[in-house]
């Protein structure tokens, strides 16, 4: 699929959610490729704004943020090397949004963490294996499991984790920021699930 059909795909990305998933109004900018990085930079904008006070962690709240932390860390490790190496110009989109959008959650969530200690690296074996065969995936079975492994499932499990934050999480700058990425990331899943379809 090239990138000039990004148009319908992103399109795609604006069906009804489901009722069991907790549905967001996607702005009518995400309709194309231009629209998609708008909806991604608004998204950024949006985090950066998010105020912190610098009250330490409930250890509830900390659980939640090494949390973030983690998936953040897992969808950046396969993102970057699929920004350099992606055979699809609309994988190459999806996967430098997925950087974008991960470095900017990053450098927030350690202003709310505070002195709370984050994990800087993958520490699960498993994750690790999986990230390693994403990486070295040849050819066009490259975009194929970044789309699979990463950008449906990896931000699947960001939605969950963000969901989860939004609703449990009692400081206020941590749903803030929970709240700021649920839109983006929907948007992100759909539009994968549209491009692995069309590849198949």
């Amino acid at each position: 699929m090239k990138t000039a059909h990004f148009l319908a795909v992103a399109a795609f990305a604006l069906a009804p959610l489901p009722a069991s998933a907790q549905a967001v109004a996607v702005p009518a900018a995400a309709k194309s490729a231009d629209g998609f990085k708008e909806l991604t930079d608004a998204t950024i904008l949006k985090i950066q704004a998010i105020r912190t006070d610098g009250a330490p962690l409930s250890a509830g709240d900390a659980a939640l943020a090494r949390k973030i932390a983690m998936v953040g860390i897992s969808q950046l490790v396969s993102s970057g090397p699929a920004s350099f190496k992606a055979v699809s110009g609309d994988v190459l989109l999806i996967a430098q949004a997925e950087v974008i959008e991960q470095d900017a959650i990053a450098a927030k969530l350690g202003e709310i963490a505070g002195d709370t200690e984050l994990p800087k690296k993958l520490d699960d074996a498993a994750a690790q294996a999986r990230l390693d065969k994403e990486v070295s995936a040849p050819g066009a079975s490259r975009g194929e499991v970044y789309l699979s492994r990463t950008a449906i499932d990896g931000n699947l499990l960001q939605l969950r984790t963000m969901q989860e934050t939004a609703t449990a999480a009692r400081n206020p700058a941590l749903r803030e920021l929970a709240a700021a990425v649920i839109p983006l990331v929907e948007v992100q899943i759909r539009v994968a699930k549209s491009q692995l379809a069309g590849r198949k």
